[in-house]
C-alpha cells in the first residue's frame, strides 16, 4: 500500500519518507508536507503509475529518489533540488511560487518525460537534458 494520506499534512523541519516497494501518495491523492528539507525515497513502485507524488505547502529543498516510477512534486514556493535520481518514469517538478532551482548534484535522470514549470525562473536548466520548460 506504501504511504497514504486521507487527511492532514505532514509537518517538520525535515521530514523524510521511505516507502519500499510501495508508492509516497498517488496521482489523485498526494502527500501535502509543509517543510524545510524533503528526503523522499520510492523505489520499485508497487503499479504502474506509481511512485511520488507530494504536495509541499511551502519552499523546501528537495532529496529525492524514484526507481521504475513517476516522480511529481509541487511546491508552494522556491524549490531547490539538491539531489535526484529518477529512472523510467515521468519527472514532474512544479512552483506555484517561486524559482525552481537545480543543483549540480541533479543525476541519473532517464525519464519518459522531464517537465519543470515555474511561477518564477528555473536555475541550472543545463543539468536536466531534454526538459520541457514552463514558466
Amino acid at each position: 500500500m506504501g504511504i497514504t494520506r486521507s487527511a492532514g499534512t505532514i509537518i517538520g523541519t525535515a521530514v523524510t519518507l521511505t516507502a519500499t516497494n510501495r508508492n509516497i501518495g498517488s496521482i489523485s491523492n498526494t502527500i501535502r508536507t509543509e517543510a524545510n528539507t524533503l528526503t523522499l525515497t520510492a523505489n520499485n513502485a508497487d503499479s504502474f503509475g506509481g511512485g511520488i507524488f507530494i504536495n509541499e505547502l511551502n519552499a523546501a529543498q528537495l532529496n529525492a529518489t524514484s526507481t521504475n516510477q513517476n516522480l511529481i512534486i509541487t511546491s508552494g514556493g522556491t524549490l531547490t533540488v539538491a539531489g535526484i535520481t529518477n529512472a523510467e518514469g515521468q519527472l514532474q517538478l512544479t512552483t506555484t511560487a517561486g524559482n525552481i532551482i537545480l543543483n549540480n548534484t541533479v543525476g541519473n535522470i532517464a525519464t519518459i518525460d522531464t517537465r519543470l514549470q515555474a511561477n518564477g525562473s528555473i536555475l541550472g536548466i543545463s543539468q536536466v537534458a531534454g526538459a520541457t520548460l514552463e514558466m
